[in-house]
């Protein structure tokens, strides 16, 4: 590999590191005033998509059984998640957000957006007119890397719809 893309590639790898971590730690900070963690916002983001059974929500959070449910068990006590029959099969139980739940990822949506607003309002026309073309480039890139199903999940984000 030319030294130079290498160079480049590892410039990227580290931005693309450092911009993660100040996420993360922005999110947290934003997070405190929500009494909540970030995987029971990401809980909740998921159960946005419809009712979904315990085992999906532990496979979707990359944890195990008896952690998903403790953690379904916080977000019921708090009133953003209902455990309710499933109808197609009354032996299953499925967890679905409450309308609080929503409430709550709308307020923790527009938190986010108004951050981001504050972001690009410290850059210049030009350094937008950079970043935009660059970002779309990198996403296609990743969408080729990715399953068309991931893909298939961000497409209106691409689209801007």
């Amino acid at each position: 590999m030319n030294p130079d893309r290498k160079e480049l590639i590892d410039r990227i790898a580290a931005s693309m590191d450092r911009m993660r971590r100040l996420g993360r730690a922005r999110m947290r900070d934003d997070l405190a005033g929500f009494d909540m963690t970030m995987p029971q916002v990401r809980t909740l983001y998921f159960l946005s998509r419809g009712p979904q059974r315990m085992k999906d929500i532990s496979d979707h959070l990359m944890r195990g059984m008896p952690s998903a449910t403790s953690m379904i068990d916080r977000l019921v006590r708090k009133g953003y998640v209902e455990r309710v029959p499933d109808p197609s099969d009354r032996r299953v139980v499925l967890c679905q957000i409450t309308e609080p739940g929503r409430e709550m990822l709308d307020r923790f949506s527009r938190m986010g957006a108004v951050g981001f607003e504050a972001i690009s309002e410290s850059l210049t026309d030009d350094e937008l007119d950079t970043i935009a073309p660059a970002l779309d480039i990198l996403v296609d890139a990743m969408a080729r890397q990715t399953s068309s199903e991931s893909d298939e999940c961000c497409k209106d984000k691409r689209e801007g719809t």
